[in-house]
């Protein structure tokens, strides 16, 4: 009996650690992640406050998509970049934030 709670007790042990270790690679690959996200949005904010239009519109994939706030959606980078160029043109000298 005793050898039997010993058992249960070690795999429930076990399955904290586990579950710690496994939480703590968990947290290490979202602070990666996190890291990234930060980078990119530095490089957009860089980017745009150039007036920058080919330096954001290349944070975008070949083929990726763009919504605006009015909800106007572009569809890959060269459409992307033709916008923020318009953009930049109207709205010279404009910085975020």
């Amino acid at each position: 009996m005793r050898t039997r709670i010993a058992c249960v007790l070690g795999l429930a042990a076990l399955g904290v650690v586990l579950a710690g270790v496994s939480a703590r690679a968990e947290d290490k690959a979202n602070a990666k992640e996190g890291e990234a996200i930060q980078k990119q949005a530095e490089a957009f904010i860089a980017a745009f406050e150039k007036g920058d239009a080919p330096g954001v519109a290349a944070l975008w994939a070949e083929d990726g998509d763009y919504t605006d706030v009015a909800g106007r959606r572009l569809k890959g980078r060269e459409a992307i970049k033709k916008e923020f160029a318009g953009f930049f043109a109207a709205h010279k000298g404009l910085k975020v934030g």
